[in-house]
């Protein structure tokens, strides 16, 4: 009876094979893209090269030169899909990221956050802060993702009024592009220092998404290059496991 209803299935497959590959290619994938746009599980993308492999060995495509005249074209959809998913969740009207310290915390403003503008007013609040004690802050802006133009303002010899401490600037004149944000306040046992904050956005969003889709390439190539790597593995198990047969004979 089970011979019956596969073997009906498997025929299903067959003739059908390049719209089920694809479905069972990607599909999955695409759930990965969304559990690291939306959760940060970055590890799941790795999972990718898996997921195609698995739909073309059970949809009958064998071989080096096949897996990848059909995988590495999907890698390629899978790219396009993961920055059409990016970009208008990346691309928003974000006024204020607060990001907690050791001690404390820091809110940092950037106003406007999106589109091409003259000047940008970035801004820190710090909480928490100890009194009586001489802090020198520092806001600096990088450019993104190669932090090759970087600009930073330092600011006078501040204190903090009941754990409180305020610091702001206006860039102007910013070349079109993605920037980071960092602020720092050095004292005298170290620094408070964010992580690289992203924003402003000075560019329309058609910029913004070409940007994204060179972004993303140094990642799915390195899919894609473990994709090929997997691809020469299974073939060298495979052909082991073809000799060790042909041995115990």
């Amino acid at each position: 009876m089970d011979n019956i209803q596969q073997e009906p299935r498997q025929k299903f497959i067959k003739k059908r094979s390049p719209i089920v590959f694809f479905i069972f290619a990607v599909i999955p994938s695409v759930i990965f893209e969304l559990l690291y746009i939306y959760f940060g599980l970055y590890e799941l993308l790795f999972a990718i090269p898996l997921s195609i492999f698995i739909s073309l060995h059970y949809t009958g495509y064998w071989g080096i030169k096949v897996r990848l005249k059909h995988g590495i074209p999907v890698i390629i959809i899978l790219w396009i899909l993961f920055t059409a998913i990016a970009v208008p969740v990346s691309y928003v009207n974000t006024t204020t990221i607060t990001e907690p310290t050791t001690n404390g915390s820091v809110m940092i403003g950037i106003s406007p956050y999106i589109g091409y503008n003259s000047t940008h007013d970035i801004y820190a609040n710090f909480t928490g802060l100890s009194t009586n004690v001489t802090f020198h802050p520092t806001l600096a802006i990088y450019s993104a993702p190669d932090f090759q133009n970087q600009s930073y303002v330092s600011f006078q010899n501040s204190t903090a009024s009941h754990g409180y401490l305020n610091v702001s600037h206006s860039f102007t004149n910013l070349p079109a592009g993605t920037y980071y944000v960092v602020a720092t306040l050095n004292y005298s046992k170290g620094n408070i220092t964010t992580g690289f904050i992203r924003g402003p956005i000075n560019q329309n969003e058609f910029s913004y998404t070409l940007f994204m889709l060179d972004n993303y390439i140094p990642l799915f190539g390195l899919i894609s290059i473990l994709y090929i790597a997997g691809l020469f593995i299974a073939r060298s198990l495979s052909n082991s496991a073809s000799r060790r047969h042909l041995y115990s004979r």
